[in-house]
Order: C-alpha cells, then structure tokens, then sequence
C-alpha cells in the first residue's frame, strides 16, 4: 500500500526504492544503494539528485565521502500541497480556455 500511494503521488518505483532503503538504512553512500537495488551507480545519483530536489533526500559530507539520508515523512504531505498550489495557479488559465472555447462556439448547436 505504501508503494501505490507514493506512486500516486508522482514517485517513481526507483526513487520509492531508494527512498525506502534510506528510511530502513538511515543514510548510505551512492554506491551502497546502487549495489543494494542493482543500479547503475550514476542511475543511482539521478535518482537521488531527483529526491534531492523534491526535499525527500539530504546529504552530506563526512571524511571528503558524500552520504545521502531520508528526510523525514511528513515531507510527503508538503511535496503534496506543493503540487496543489501549483495546480491552483494555472486554474485561472485552464477556465480561460474554456470560456474562449464557449465564445467561439456560442450559437453552434451540436446533434448528439
């Protein structure tokens, strides 16, 4: 259930695997994960880098070694509200669409 929700909520399955594995883990090196899920090391940073930008992975440096850990869940509820206020901003052109599209067609009479 937790890996459909998290796809629902535009995850995609490596970046679910990845960000679980950090949950269990804690933290880990790019190449640690990359083993553990059978990545390709540099497939294994993209898709870091993706969480990263998406607030739901963290790094940092300890002996000149980058480590790479979870933020905590409730980022999930955030990235999510996010995406609703996104959404809210292009509501106003998406209806301006529609009553451009109802103009054009005012009078045009349609047998269904």
């Amino acid at each position: 259930m937790v890996r459909e929700i998290l796809k629902k909520i535009g995850l995609s399955d490596t970046e679910i695997n990845i960000y679980l594995l950090l949950l269990k883990n804690g933290y880990s090196k790019a190449t640690i994960l990359s083993k553990e899920l059978k990545l390709a090391r540099t497939t294994a940073y993209r898709f870091l880098s993706s969480l990263h930008d998406k607030g739901l992975v963290s790094e940092s440096i300890q002996n000149n070694v980058k480590y790479f850990y979870p933020v905590e869940p409730e980022r999930l509820s955030e990235l999510l509200y996010e995406k609703i206020e996104e959404i809210q901003k292009v509501i106003p052109e998406l209806k301006a669409i529609i009553g451009k599209r109802d103009e054009e067609t005012k009078g045009i009479y349609l047998d269904l």
